[in-house]
């Protein structure tokens, strides 16, 4: 009783002072933003206007959209229909998004019970996540309530009646950003289920899921998973114009996406979204075929800075992610075998490294990272401590 007492006591400060520390570093976070122009508020605009999950480009009213996961816009939306859309919508999601992050600090000493045996690394990975400004709170979001449905997700139990709920949680994450689906193969090869709670899981995922693919079936005439905008990224990544990253692929986005390009959006308009998304893949591939070399340039280049942003971007930022990434070198090669953390390390990334490189894809992912490097952190500190005890 004590114990548990004394951890819940330890839940809610970490929470508390990863709430504030959130708050405290929104004047310096580049990239904090809450406004028009992100496709996840845009859509929820349309939302609450009543017009369906529709039109998430700022350019052109484009209609019915799979661009962006449901889950997030509709919960804008609700806000916006609530408190419309000003300052008070604002303030209250940012509150969320701040309870969200000091949350996910307070769940980090449990993750690394349960993933290592040990709380003491997620202690200092609470502490790092608490002191360094790393995650801005943005439009987009979705990426702290992912984090959390994932978090969750691995700290739930395999009992007899976790099946269903795990499943849910599951579900939530894919349908805030299908990406959390490379972390579920890892975590299912450590889990270990019984057969029967692998089958109640499964059930329960595949109804959960099934809402929203009839959406788009019904919508497009197709069946895909959840998004549909892939081919759009890997063409805006993939052109004469493009750049490794998204801050400076300014040429290429204003030429290519729909977004910005009014040209572009009276294309998709004209084709309809999945025959536009598709024939961007194809284009996307055609100059990747042409352009081999380059291709393979901008892909190490992009991995690189997937991991260390520091090497092209200066900025202080980037310099903290990086560092980050350094420190935790040494936990990386201890737990990289595991497979949550090989879902996270080596499989998740693959992905990003074809995409223009940006900090937002490392996000959902960042606490494995913060976990590896509480693991350096605590066996520094207790060697530190071991060479000054006199016994």
């Amino acid at each position: 009783m004590t114990v548990v007492s004394s951890q819940n006591r330890q839940f809610l400060l970490l929470a508390l002072a990863g709430m504030l520390a959130a708050a405290l570093k929104l004047s310096v976070l580049d990239g904090s933003a809450f406004g028009p122009g992100f496709e996840s508020v845009n859509v929820a605009r349309s939302l609450a206007a009543g017009k369906g999950f529709a039109d998430p480009y700022s350019a052109l009213s484009t209609g019915a959209t799979a661009h962006t996961a449901p889950v997030y816009p509709y919960l804008l939306s609700i806000g916006i229909r609530l408190l419309g859309f000003g300052g008070a919508f604002a303030a209250v999601f940012l509150i969320f998004n701040l309870i969200l992050q000091g949350v996910q600090a307070a769940l980090l000493p449990s993750l690394s019970a349960v993933l290592l045996g040990d709380r003491a690394p997620g202690l200092w990975a609470a502490g790092l996540l608490i002191a360094l400004p790393l995650i801005p709170i943005a439009a987009q979001g979705e990426t702290d309530l992912q984090i959390l449905a994932l978090m969750l997700c691995t700290l739930i139990p395999v009992a007899g009646w976790s099946a269903a709920p795990a499943a849910l949680l599951a579900a939530l994450a894919l349908h805030l950003n299908p990406s959390s689906v490379f972390l579920l193969p890892g975590w299912l090869v450590w889990k270990r289920p019984p057969r029967r709670w692998l089958i109640v899981w499964g059930f329960t995922l595949a109804a959960a899921m099934l809402p929203w693919t009839i959406r788009n079936y019904l919508t497009f005439g197709g069946i895909f998973f959840i998004r549909d905008n892939l081919g759009l990224e890997l063409r805006v990544s993939h052109n004469d114009l493009a750049g490794i990253s998204a801050k400076d692929n300014g040429a290429s986005l204003a030429a290519l996406h729909p977004m910005f390009n009014l040209g572009e959006a009276r294309a998709l308009i004209r084709m309809g979204e999945p025959a536009y998304m598709k024939e961007s893949g194809r284009l996307a591939s055609d100059w990747i075929r042409a352009h081999p070399a380059a291709f393979a340039r901008f892909t190490a280049v992009r991995a690189l800075l997937y991991w260390f942003p520091a090497i092209r971007d200066g900025h202080w930022q980037a310099w903290l992610v990086t560092l980050a990434t350094i420190l935790s070198l040494g936990g990386v090669l201890r737990v990289w075998r595991h497979p949550v953390f090989f879902s996270g390390f080596v499989v998740a990334p693959l992905l990003y490294y074809l995409l223009q490189a940006d900090p937002r894809y490392r996000y959902p992912y960042f606490w494995l990272t913060l976990l590896a490097a509480g693991v350096v952190l605590h066996r520094i500190y207790g060697r530190l401590k071991g060479s000054a005890d006199p016994s």
